[in-house]
């Protein structure tokens, strides 16, 4: 935990989480299968897609999230191109 737990010793009572928060637990790192996402949390591989086919095609201030070296990030970085979208 970070700033502190409501129940001492018990990763699901933090006020903050140190590194990842997955569901309701506090976890050093995202599980298999799941990304980070915004540096704080844990989330599925559906969840990103859905934020990627929100944006596709709206303005440019809607980003189109795509998953790269494990975390779920709001566009390819440089020198990187999206392939297969619609998926």
């Amino acid at each position: 935990c970070l700033g502190g737990c409501s129940v001492p010793g018990n990763s699901t009572k933090c006020v903050a989480c140190r590194n990842f928060l997955f569901g309701d637990t506090c976890v050093e790192r995202c599980p298999p299968g799941y990304y980070t996402f915004k540096g704080w949390r844990c989330v599925s591989f559906k969840f990103c897609q859905d934020l990627h086919n929100q944006c596709k095609g709206k303005s440019g201030d809607c980003h189109e999230y795509v998953i790269h070296n494990g975390a779920c990030i709001p566009e390819c970085p440089s020198g990187y191109t999206t392939m297969n979208s619609t998926s």
